[in-house]
């Protein structure tokens, strides 16, 4: 089984760290990366069930 995620780096203003937030789908990404301090959406393909299932749920902790 093969899936597509998107993930977009950026930075809050006051902070030293880059942050990571990911996608399920390019649109999605492309709309979060238009603000300021935001990079490009990155394309990652996973192959395994375990980087699959590891993205998922970030995809959902995220929602909270």
């Amino acid at each position: 089984m093969k899936k597509v995620f998107y993930s977009v780096d950026y930075m809050i203003l006051g902070s030293d760290k880059i942050h990571r937030m990911w996608f399920n789908n390019l649109e999605e990404a492309k709309e979060f990366a238009k603000a300021d301090y935001r990079d490009k959406p990155v394309r990652h393909i996973y192959n395994d069930e375990k980087l699959i299932k590891m993205a998922e749920q970030l995809i959902e902790l995220q929602k909270n």
